[in-house]
C-alpha cells in the first residue's frame, strides 16, 4: 500500500520515538550515565566483562575521552568508537575535571628535589622557564592534576606537585573525596613505590620500606596520596594498613626472649637482619632482628633457622647471618657469610634499580626449574635496595611488582631523579646450554667506572657463580641513559648450575651484597 507523504513523516516519529524510550528505560534500568572521562594510562586495555580475567577486546590510547556508561566495583563500562566494553577506573579522569584548575590560597612550600624544573605549562612537554634548587621556597597559587602554580622571587610557573612540601601552617584540606583529619598509615609492603599520579603510569619519585608511617591526604580509585617525611606522592591502597591519631604506630623489632631454658641457641651477628614466615626469601617479612640478638631454635632447614620470638611468636632467620651457640660450644654460621659492604656512608646518592622485564614479560625462563627472570630480577633488586638504603641511599625503583614498565620509561625514572647511577639487574639465557656465570655490561665512557666496581665487587662476592668480566652492551636502558648506568646479568637460566644456584637465598644475599659493595667503592 502506498503512503501519503505526511503518513510516512508520522511512522517515522512514532518508530524514532519508540527507539529513543527504548534506550533511555534500558540505561535508567542498568544505572547508566552519559558523562564523558580521559584515558590516564599509555594504552587502556578494554575487556569483556568488569575484571582482569575477562578478554581483553581492544584498547584505548592515553589522552582519548570514552563515554561513560555504567560502574562496578571499580571497573567502567565505557563506549570509544565502536569499542563497547569495561576499563579499570583509577585508568580514568572525569572529562570535568582533566582540565580542572583549583586555587591554592597561596599555600607555601619548599623544594625537596636537588634540581626542580619550572615550566611554562603543567605537562612535562612544555618549555623549561627556569630551575629551584632543594630548599628553595615557594608560594603556590594554583594547582592542576599534580602540578602546582608557583612563585619563588623573580620565576613564577609550573612545577610537578610531588617535589613540594607543603607548609603545614599554610595547608588547606586536599582538593576530591576528603579524609579525615590527621588520618594515617603503615606501609605493609616490603618496598613500595611513590608515584606522581595515582596509576601505574604515574612516574615513580620513590619508595617506602615496610611498617613506614604516612600521613594520608587524598584517596583516589583504590589509591591514596601519603606523605612521609618530605616525599609526597600516589601509592596503592592496599599496602596500607589505616590507622587513627597523630602518629601511625610502628611495629617493632621482635626482642630476645627471657634465658632460653634448654637447647641451642642462635646470635644474630648484623643490624636490621629479615625475619620471615618461612624458609626463604620469597616469605614475607615478619620483622626484623639487631646485632646481638639471641634466638632459641626450634629446628633447621638448609640454610635457615626456625627460631621462637617473644610472645610466642616464631620467625625464620638465614643461618648465613648468625651463629648457633650449643652446650659444647659455638657454632660457625650454616655457610659462610656474605660479603659485609665497604663501610660509606651513601647519603644524598639517588640510585635507581631496574629489575627487568615483569608482567606479561617474563624473561628468560630456566630449563631445569621453569625459573622466571622477571621474578628472580625483582628478588634481588628488593635485598639490594635494602642494602642501599641502610647505607643512606635514596633508592628508586623502576618497578616494585610484578608489572610491564617499558625500557623508555625505566630510562626517564634514571632522568627525572638525575640519578647517581642507574642498575639493571637481569639473569641470562643462551642457546648453548653450557653458557654460564655473571657479566657487567656498559655502554660508553661514563659508565665504565660503575661497570668496573661492580665487576670487582662481584669478582670477589663468592656467590657460588664465576665472574666473568665486563662487556659492552647496546642496550636501550644503557644506550639512551645519560645517567652512569649498567647491566647486570646474574648468571645463565639457561644452564642448570646457574638456575639451581641463583635460585638460592644465599647467591642472593651474596649478588646483592656484592652489588652493594661495587656502588659503594664507585662513591668513594
Amino acid at each position: 500500500m502506498k503512503l501519503h507523504p505526511y503518513q510516512k513523516a508520522l511512522v517515522l516519529f512514532f518508530v524514532i520515538f519508540l527507539c529513543v524510550s527504548s534506550i533511555a528505560s534500558h540505561g535508567a534500568a542498568n544505572g547508566r550515565t552519559s558523562s564523558e572521562a580521559t584515558v590516564t594510562a599509555t594504552n587502556l586495555n578494554v575487556r569483556s566483562a568488569p575484571g582482569t580475567a575477562s578478554e581483553r577486546i581492544g584498547s584505548v590510547p592515553q589522552g582519548e575521552t570514552v563515554q561513560l556508561i555504567a560502574e562496578s566495583n571499580g571497573w567502567s563500562q565505557i563506549l570509544y568508537k565502536d569499542l563497547n566494553g569495561w576499563v579499570h577506573s583509577s585508568f580514568l579522569t572525569a572529562a570535568n575535571q582533566a582540565h580542572h584548575v583549583t586555587a591554592a590560597a597561596n599555600k607555601a612550600g619548599t623544594v625537596t628535589a636537588s634540581s626542580l624544573n619550572v615550566r611554562s605549562q603543567p605537562h612535562t612537554k612544555a618549555s623549561i622557564t627556569g630551575s629551584l634548587k632543594s630548599g628553595a621556597k615557594v608560594t603556590i597559587t594554583a594547582e592542576k592534576n599534580g602540578w602546582a602554580n608557583i612563585t619563588s622571587g623573580r620565576l613564577s610557573g609550573w612545577v610537578s606537585s610531588a617535589y613540594i612540601l607543603i607548609d603545614k601552617k599554610t595547608a588547606t584540606p586536599p582538593q576530591g573525596k576528603p579524609v579525615k583529619k590527621q588520618n594515617t598509615g603503615t606501609v605493609t609492603a616490603s618496598y613500595l613505590n611513590v608515584r606522581t599520579s595515582p596509576s601505574l603510569n604515574g612516574t615513580i619519585i620513590g619508595g617506602l620500606t615496610q611498617n613506614s608511617s604516612v600521613t594520608i591526604l587524598q584517596e583516589s580509585s583504590g589509591w591514596l596520596n601519603v606523605q612521609s617525611g618530605s616525599l609526597k606522592g600516589w601509592v596503592n591502597g592496599s599496602y596500607i594498613q589505616k590507622t587513627s591519631g597523630a602518629s601511625a604506630p610502628r611495629t617493632p623489632p621482635p626482642s630476645k626472649p627471657a634465658t632460653p631454658v634448654s637447647g641451642d641457641t642462635l646470635t644474630v651477628l648484623y643490624d636490621n637482619v629479615n625475619l620471615r614466615s618461612g624458609p626463604s626469601t620469597s616469605f614475607i617479612v615478619v620483622g626484623t632482628a639487631q646485632q646481638g640478638d639471641t634466638f632459641k631454635i626450634i629446628k633447621k632447614q638448609n640454610d635457615w633457622v626456625h627460631i621462637s620470638l617473644q610472645g610466642g611468636k616464631k620467625a625464620w632467620i638465614a643461618g648465613w647471618l648468625a651463629s648457633v651457640s650449643t652446650k659444647s660450644g659455638t657454632v660457625p654460621p650454616t655457610s659462610p657469610q656474605p660479603p659485609v659492604p665497604v663501610n660509606i656512608n651513601l647519603k644524598g646518592k639517588r640510585i635507581v634499580i631496574d629489575p627487568g622485564h615483569g608482567g606479561a614479560d617474563p624473561g628468560a625462563v630456566g630449563k631445569a626449574y621453569g625459573t622466571h627472570e622477571a621474578m628472580l630480577a625483582l628478588t634481588t633488586a628488593r635485598l639490594l635496595a635494602t642494602q642501599l638504603e641502610n647505607a643512606g641511599a635514596t633508592v628508586i625503583m623502576t618497578r616494585s611488582s610484578d608489572q610491564y614498565v617499558s625500557l623508555s620509561s625505566r630510562v626517564h625514572v634514571s632522568h627525572y631523579h638525575f640519578a647517581h647511577a642507574f642498575v639493571s639487574l637481569h639473569y641470562n639465557s643462551a642457546y648453548d646450554t653450557r653458557a654460564n656465570g655473571l657479566l657487567t655490561f656498559y655502554y660508553g665512557n661514563k659508565d665504565y667506572a660503575l661497570a668496573s666496581s661492580i665487576d670487582k665487587a662481584l669478582s670477589a662476592g663468592k656467590t657460588g657463580i664465576a665472574a666473568k668480566g665486563m662487556r659492552i652492551g647496546n642496550f636501550q636502558v644503557l644506550r639512551t641513559n645519560k645517567q652512569p648506568s649498567v647491566l647486570v646479568e646474574l648468571g645463565f637460566l639457561s644452564n642448570a648450575n646457574d638456575e639451581q644456584v641463583v635460585r638460592g637465598s644465599l647467591f642472593q644475599s651474596r649478588a646483592s651484597a656484592a652489588i652493594a659493595a661495587g656502588l659503594m667503592q664507585y662513591f668513594q
